[in-house]
């Protein structure tokens, strides 16, 4: 759905240069800056719509999934004050937004506390928590994207190389289990502002996760956590034996990290 969004956006775009470019004066400027908040409440709404979902999944198997219905309604909730803002509906303050904003995510923070389903550790992996903060020194393909969703690897099979990607408002997922892997340590850094992203490793690949969200939730394999200032570390058991493997970094803002094993 978000790259449909994006597309049409880009479309619309064109249109407006096209029209600019024959006299017509449509007054974009005046339309961005009052409904750019827009894009944060499509993005909310449809974590609102994933979280009713999980909710309703998990209430049927007597667990409270509750993280992307949370971040949805916080999200969402921002988007409308900014757009209400704009068009003049009412006044708030980035002070006034804070202050709203804070008890929130405590309120947050109580209720994941109250309801995350208790999930442990599959035999076999390792979960260390000492964060690194990281890769230094290295030369990596650095890739850039606003808003949107981006897919690495889904489908076709891919070659895999050193990333660095930046992802400002989306979904990010890389499929693991298609690509091509060289015989030797690959490194994935990806950071993120507002999201949700995905990892699909493969079950026989070694490899080693830093993830940390501010706001959010983060899963590698069997082992969660949500709340604020959350970071998981794992590194698999032969990962300095072997010779094919991969390190990965994932840092968010606010949202919602899951990596698991896929056949």
């Amino acid at each position: 759905m978000t790259k449909y969004i994006f597309g049409i956006t880009v479309i619309l775009l064109g249109v407006y240069f096209l029209l600019e470019n024959l006299g017509y004066d449509i007054g974009l400027n005046e339309i961005i800056n009052s409904y750019w908040p827009v894009i944060i409440i499509i993005f909310g709404l449809k974590q609102l719509f994933n979280g009713l979902v999980n909710f309703s999944s998990g209430y049927r198997r007597n667990q409270w999934i509750t993280g992307a219905l949370l971040r949805g309604i916080i999200v969402t909730g921002i988007g409308f004050i900014l757009l209400g803002n704009n068009l003049s509906w009412f006044s708030f303050s980035l002070g006034d937004i804070w202050d709203l904003f804070w008890p929130i995510l405590i309120i947050y923070i109580g209720l994941k506390i109250i309801f995350n389903s208790h999930i442990h550790r599959r035999k076999g992996e390792k979960i260390e928590f000492n964060f690194e903060t990281g890769f230094k020194g290295s030369k990596l393909n650095k890739r850039k994207l606003w808003f949107g969703e981006a897919i690495y690897g889904i489908g076709e099979a891919w070659q895999l190389d050193d990333l660095q990607i930046w992802h400002g408002i989306g979904e990010s997922t890389i499929n693991l289990s298609s690509a091509i892997i060289p015989e030797r340590e690959v490194i994935i850094e990806l950071t993120g502002i507002v999201g949700e992203v995905k990892v699909l490793v493969p079950q026989d690949l070694a490899i080693k996760v830093n993830v940390d969200v501010s706001v959010g939730e983060v899963t590698v394999f069997n082992h969660n956590q949500s709340g604020t200032s959350r970071f998981i570390s794992y590194v698999s058991e032969d990962y300095d034996q072997v010779v094919r493997k991969v390190n990965l970094l994932i840092s968010l803002k606010v949202g919602e990290i899951k990596v698991k094993r896929v056949d």
